[in-house]
């Protein structure tokens, strides 16, 4: 205890368990003080000096490697090539701050502490993306060790969204988008788009999907980067992309295990609370699915999970979560990547360098890091040092650093081409939104409450307001499209105080308003307070009040006063496409989707049926893909009169029958017998949703 007070190395003794236990009842005593003492007595290169005495970070550098005396298994020569020090720093996974390119810090650390992965920061554009991997490759260790790196990105992630370059990424539906469109051919459709988008640029990693749950918790704030609350859907989406990726070459890390990750609230960490006992069902299927796909490498987070481990310790640093369940009671014998060491969650109750050795001796491979900077120096050092004094089992370190060199050999990532900058160009000349991105947020948008407001119509609800704090111009221009007595008022001053204030609510609803309905874009950010007085003072006036709420939709509760809510999942960044498919909506232009019939309906033989597509039919498509309070629970949605969406309905009754066309027909019946009945319903925009039940005819 008096050398970590003092500053002094962190040797990491054994048994692992007893220093976990130790190092969490300190952490928030001694925290600070750990931290302090390191920043005040130990600089960055002291354990480097002290490993290596005498040596500047030039002598430091491994000699040109001579091919003859290499052994004959290239994974052995490439181990070969590294030093004590640089296979640990092998074993490192880092977030890079350069922008557009690396910059010096970046290169100076790659060049001395050669990570095994990196992550490439935002850029404002594809062409800037993939110059961005051609200097990465260009960069140690690959120009000095012929090592290459894991180079990751996460496509929701990558787009710069500040100004007008962040225009020139194609943006992506998110996950929750994709959970309440719920729809098979467009989960695939957006995946292969995002596998085309990482080949393009030259990744060869994709840190995604999340496939956490979305939190149970009422009062987490939630994100729209989750698959939703079905571990069904999650499980097929996981099962898509990690296919879709692989083919592309670029290899999927699922994200979150085991899962919880969203059961975040202020000032604590995150716990998944699901008993071991359904774990398996819930939150662990989507997991397992990635596993079957063919998943090669799982990213476990910092998650506290007591119904697996009752120490409840970070995930990243559980042998009991790593090595035991996900090793072996669920099979994966591919790369783990545990942290980010840098997260709060870890650093407050561990100091990260203890911290990464105890996550490397639970299971993990490799560790992610937020940054790359003193505290992976650091955590490279100190994992060095503990195993030249005897401190760590050398074995632990060099099966994962063999682990590491074996996927990125066996996915022949050396010799793979430089990502070619006029294909990265053709992606950012695109002059139309892709139709499988949009396909996929016309399907998700959900009708979640109607008092008989939607869809909008010109003679009956001009005119029409639109406002908001975000989002309101991209909805009115896409209304603009469809009706013609409309008019954008702005609340600017909401966006950067996060509050609808007296004042906004006053210039809607005086002489200058005067609206027979107004179109509310909310967003959960801003204070609820504000919304639903906003809401009452314009009903006060006799108009009516539609509230699209965008973004993950926990405050939905809190607004029911109004007349009608919209639910969409776009991002703070990125809703431009979202609105776009809002407005379809609201117009009663969405797309469609068919009721399950699950039982076989019954007629008489001679008798004349009447088929309506409205009994079949429902509009808009999207579904409430979490559950919060009752009445909104997974799977809810509302629906109104889907005739402005249909243009043409087809019917077949038995097989190899004529195709009757119509909204309303009639059939009959000759011969008893169970007949296949199958309709056919083609939308404004050209899509098809089809439905096949069965008759018995008695």
């Amino acid at each position: 205890m008096a050398s970590l007070m003092n500053g002094m190395t962190i040797a990491v003794k054994r048994p692992i368990f007893v220093q976990a236990v130790l190092m969490l009842a300190l952490g928030g005593l001694f925290g600070a003080g750990i931290s302090a003492a390191w920043a005040q007595e130990t600089p960055s290169r002291r354990l480097t000096e002290d490993f290596l005495p005498g040596q500047d970070d030039a002598e430091r550098e491994t000699p040109e490697v001579d091919e003859r005396s290499e052994p004959a298994d290239p994974v052995e020569a490439m181990f070969q090539r590294l030093s004590l020090r640089e296979r640990v720093a092998q074993l490192m996974f880092v977030t890079l701050q350069g922008t557009p390119r690396p910059d010096s810090e970046d290169l100076h650390f790659m060049r001395n502490y050669p990570p095994g992965g990196v992550i490439v920061p935002s850029v404002g554009q594809p062409t800037t993306a993939a110059a961005y991997v051609t200097a990465l490759r260009d960069a140690p260790p690959e120009s000095t060790k012929r090592i290459p790196l894991f180079i990751a990105t996460n496509m929701f992630d990558l787009p710069r969204r500040e100004g007008t370059l962040g225009n020139r990424f194609t943006q992506f539906p998110s996950m929750l988008a994709l959970a309440a469109a719920n729809h098979p051919e467009a989960t695939n459709n957006l995946a292969r788009l995002i596998g085309e988008h990482a080949e393009t640029l030259g990744f060869n990693m994709h840190f995604g999907p999340s496939l956490e749950l979305a939190p149970t918790l009422r009062q987490a704030p939630g994100s729209v980067h989750y698959l939703g609350s079905d571990p069904v859907f999650g499980s097929m989406a996981a099962e898509t992309i990690v296919g879709e990726l692989r083919g592309r070459n670029v290899l999927p890390v699922p994200m979150g295990f085991p899962g919880g990750g969203g059961n975040r609230t202020r000032n604590h960490p995150p716990v998944l609370y699901t008993p071991e006992s359904v774990l398996a069902s819930h939150d662990l299927l989507s997991f397992s699915s990635a596993i079957q796909a063919g998943a090669e490498v799982i990213h476990v987070g910092n998650t506290r999970a007591p119904t697996i481990d009752p120490r409840s310790v970070p995930s990243s640093i559980s042998p009991l979560v790593i090595t035991e369940l996900l090793r072996d009671r669920m099979g994966f014998d591919g790369l783990v990547i545990a942290g980010p060491m840098d997260s709060r969650d870890v650093s407050e109750v561990l100091e990260p360098s203890a911290a990464a050795q105890m996550a490397l001796e639970a299971g993990a491979d490799m560790i992610l890091w937020n940054q790359a900077g003193t505290r992976v120096r650091r955590a490279v050092d100190s994992i060095a040092h503990a195993m030249s004094e005897g401190e760590m089992d050398p074995a632990v370190v060099n099966r994962a650093v063999r682990r590491v060199l074996e996927m990125k050999h066996e996915h022949g990532l050396l010799e793979r081409e430089r990502p070619e900058r006029n294909r990265a160009r053709q992606l950012e000349r695109r002059q139309t939104y892709p139709q499988a991105a949009y396909e996929a947020e016309r399907r998700s948008i959900t009708l979640v409450q109607n008092r008989g407001v939607l869809p909008l119509r010109d003679e009956t609800h001009a005119p029409i307001g639109v406002t908001g704090v975000l989002g309101e111009r991209a909805l009115f221009e896409g209304l603009e499209e469809h009706l013609s007595q409309i008019v954008r008022r702005p609340m600017s001053t909401a966006r950067h105080t996060g509050a609808i204030h007296d004042f906004e609510i006053r210039r809607l609803t005086g002489t200058h308003g005067g609206f027979r309905t107004l179109v509310c874009v909310f967003t959960p950010d801003e204070r609820i307070d504000g919304q639903r007085e906003l809401i009452r003072e314009v009903q006060a006036t006799g108009a009516k009040v539609v509230v699209v709420l965008l973004g993950y939709p926990r405050t939905l509760p809190e607004l029911t006063d109004a007349d009608a809510i919209v639910l969409a999942y776009g991002g703070r960044e990125a809703h431009q496409q979202t609105m776009k498919a809002v407005a379809d909506v609201l117009v009663g232009k969405g797309p469609l989707r068919m009721i399950d019939i699950n039982n076989d309906l019954r007629t008489e033989a001679g008798k004349e049926e009447a088929f309506s597509v409205f009994d079949l039919v429902r509009a808009p498509a999207g579904r409430l893909p979490v559950t919060l309070d009752d009445p909104f629970v997974r799977g809810y949605s509302v629906s109104y009169d889907p005739r402005e969406a249909i243009r043409r309905v087809e019917w077949r009754f038995g097989e190899g029958s004529r195709a009757v066309r119509g909204e309303e027909v009639t059939h009959t019946f000759d011969e008893p017998g169970r007949y296949p009945v199958a309709v056919t319903v083609t939308d404004t925009e050209g899509d098809t949703v089809s439905q096949r039940f069965y008759i018995v005819v008695e």
